[in-house]
This record gives structure tokens, sequence and C-alpha cells, in this order.
């Protein structure tokens, strides 16, 4: 938890909920994630999202609320998004926003 941002995240299955002043919303404004363990858990994920024909966007190697993450948005039907993402840990020098980076991870 920062002054700007928190998070939290059950353990099973891992959901995480997000709370920060910035991004496209509302200041305070949250979105919700289906955190996945590893970069296998992620591309599993993209397979069921793939085959249930749901939309997405794929966003890799990019920093978002102070992790290095990739990730995939998924839109219901009523427009919400959700993310299914997969973090390597913290954004190198405390990074935070929304912005891809070099890959310096270990997938």
């Amino acid at each position: 938890m920062r002054s700007d941002y928190a998070k939290w995240m059950s353990e099973e299955p891992f959901v995480n909920f997000s709370v920060d002043l910035y991004g496209d919303g509302l200041a305070g404004s949250a979105h919700s994630g289906l955190q996945q363990l590893d970069a296998r858990g992620l591309e599993c994920a993209r397979e069921r999202i793939d085959c249930a024909s749901l939309p997405c966007e794929d966003q890799n190697d990019f920093v978002c609320g102070y992790q290095l993450q990739h990730k995939s948005w998924v839109f219901g039907s009523d427009g919400e998004a959700w993310e299914v993402l997969h973090t390597e840990g913290l954004a190198p020098n405390g990074t935070y926003g929304c912005d891809d980076v070099t890959h310096t991870g270990n997938e």
C-alpha cells in the first residue's frame, strides 16, 4: 500500500482489487483482476479467453501500479473490464505508470 495506490489480493483464487489516484477513470477508481502465478498460467488463461471468443487486449512488458506486468484486458457484455495478469515484481526504480518497458524477466 502507498499513499496513492492500494491493492488487495485473495489467495484462492488469486483475485486482486486495486484502487489508485491515476489512470483513465476518476481518482480513486478501481479495477479488478485474476492474477496468475506464472507466465504459463497467463498463457492458459489467454487460451481460455480466446476459446470463449471474449473481446480482449493483450499487453506485455508493461508497468502498471508499480509492477512489471503481462496482462490481457477482457471485456464483459456490459463493457466492464477485467484484467488477467502475471506480475514479475516491482518495476525498476519504483516506477509507476502504464508504459511499455524493455523485458528483463526470466520468462
